[in-house]
């Protein structure tokens, strides 16, 4: 059976006694609470992954909204061009290589600096996340 969700426990840079709890999942929230508690979504590139997000403008394509309060992250290959349409989000662009596996932890670095950053500028965020 298929999990719904992966707990990830962020300790990096934190009391060791408050990690802060993720939830990772493939799946759009389906309750209110679980949108509240959203802070960041892989980027496909196609508008139709927001076409039945509750954020103003997501189910026309309008992403504006939508990466004020969700950080939004794009994982490409450094060797292959980023959509145009990706470009004008405003979101964390990350590459990974295709060829060394030697530079994911990079990638993953930049992740989390970019997702801590993101949660730690946005109060309403910092407090779903600790809670």
């Amino acid at each position: 059976k298929k999990e719904v969700y992966l707990r990830v426990l962020r300790r990096e840079g934190r009391d060791p006694k408050r990690p802060v709890k993720y939830h990772v999942t493939d799946r759009d929230p389906t309750r209110k609470e679980d949108w509240d508690r959203l802070v960041s979504v892989g980027v496909l590139g196609k508008t139709w992954q927001f076409k039945r997000w509750p954020h103003k403008g997501a189910s026309s394509g309008d992403m504006v909204d939508t990466f004020l309060k969700v950080a939004g992250v794009y994982f490409h290959y450094a060797d292959e061009p980023i959509d145009p349409l990706i470009k004008q989000w405003n979101v964390k662009l990350i590459p990974i290589s295709r060829h060394s596996r030697a530079k994911d932890e990079a990638a993953q670095r930049a992740f989390w600096e970019y997702l801590d950053g993101f949660v730690a500028s946005r109060p309403g965020l910092r407090s779903r996340v600790l809670t």
